[in-house]
């Protein structure tokens, strides 16, 4: 977490990871290095036709709710991009994900084989 009076202080209104880091399965856009352990999953939200910013300050950057869901091509793996999947809501992100991942012929395991 960034310091006091640093260039870019955390957003309090949402919870993110020091930078370099992300979760296993979900790449949040930040820098990540490529591997042949992990399969990277991107997330983007459209921006289109909305202000720059908004709020009281206009310190917030706005999105809609829907966006698009990519896998990231892996070599190493066999794995190709297979073209986004939309998504119209927050909700749908999850499914999202399956459905880019079964494009890709992706298949999750919840135990070791």
């Amino acid at each position: 977490m960034p310091e006091k009076g640093s260039p870019n202080p955390p957003d309090p209104t949402f919870h993110s990871l020091p930078r370099g880091l992300t979760y296993p399965h979900i790449n949040i856009g930040l820098r990540t290095v490529k591997d042949n352990k992990t399969i990277g999953v991107t997330v983007r939200f459209f921006t289109n036709d909305l202000p720059k910013k908004v709020g009281h300050k206009q310190d917030l950057t706005p999105c809609w709710a829907s966006g698009s869901v990519h896998v990231e091509a892996n070599k190493g793996k066999g794995i190709s991009s297979r073209g986004s999947v939309t998504f119209n809501g927050i909700k749908e992100i999850p499914e999202a994900i399956r459905r880019a991942m079964s494009a890709a012929r992706i298949v999750t395991v919840t135990k070791n084989v």
